[in-house]
């Protein structure tokens, strides 16, 4: 199985363990609604770490989707109460979709909650304080510019480590698809250095964004000092598809 792959590969042999136990708690028993699978897993290719995502959304039931979640941080988290407090918030205003496992070590390890919220007014009722909202707002204004784009299109995250249950702040990611945010490389490379500017980040080097690639999310997280970074995701431009296609805005959904 993938999961003993990964954990050969990252030397973690207790890795194939932490990660069927997510599965085993948040997976519905027939897997015939997820033809492209219901996990991803992955590790960096010159240094260590690894990480894996689990869809969590219990075949469309939301109630038990949340359930199940709770029930799984409670088993696994050394604190479960900053998490289940976090989960009976999030719970009435956003959509569960997956759950991820990130770190360097199997036992230093970061469980991440992602969900997509309705409408953007949701974002005040998810966010931890206001310091918080109002970050990840002058993000999403910044990133989106003059650009609309359908709010299905925006993912956000909350992790905590398992070792201590301690929060481990918070992620925003913007899709970068042609149905919601898709720049061109030019209109990105500008949007970028914008971003940078606004929020004191260091100017990306010119090779972030390789002329055969292109802008697949780009992310704001959000340490709980109040530190904020860039996550930049690339992905190969798809054949017949030009990287520098105009900028366009779509209709908010």
């Amino acid at each position: 199985m993938a999961f003993d792959a990964l954990a050969r590969m990252t030397a973690q042999p207790q890795l194939a363990s932490v990660l069927r136990g997510v599965v085993d708690a948040l997976c519905v028993d027939d897997d015939q609604g997820f033809p492209d699978g219901y996990a991803w897993v992955g590790a960096p290719i010159a240094r260590t770490g690894f990480c894996a995502y689990i869809d969590a959304r219990s075949g469309g039931d939301a109630e038990q989707a949340w359930s199940k979640l709770g029930q799984y941080l409670s088993a696994t988290l050394a604190d479960a109460a900053p998490a289940c407090q976090t989960i009976d918030r999030l719970a009435s205003a956003v959509e569960i979709q997956s759950v991820g496992i990130e770190g360097t070590q199997a036992d230093r390890a970061v469980v991440k909650v992602y969900w997509r919220v309705p409408d953007l007014a949701a974002l005040s009722l998810v966010t931890a304080d206001d310091s918080t909202a109002r970050d990840i707002m002058r993000f999403l204004e910044t990133a989106m510019g003059d650009n609309a784009m359908r709010v299905s299109g925006l993912v956000l995250s909350t992790g905590f480590v398992i070792a201590t249950g301690e929060p481990a702040g918070i992620k925003v990611d913007l899709c970068a698809c042609p149905a919601c945010l898709h720049l061109g490389s030019d209109g990105w490379r500008e949007r970028l250095d914008v971003l940078c500017w606004v929020f004191g980040w260091a100017p990306l080097p010119a090779r972030a964004l390789h002329p055969g690639a292109e802008v697949a999310f780009i992310g704001m997280g959000r340490s709980l000092d109040g530190t904020t970074r860039l996550n930049l995701y690339t992905k190969p431009i798809s054949a017949g598809e030009s990287p520098t296609a105009e900028s366009r805005a779509v209709p908010t959904a």
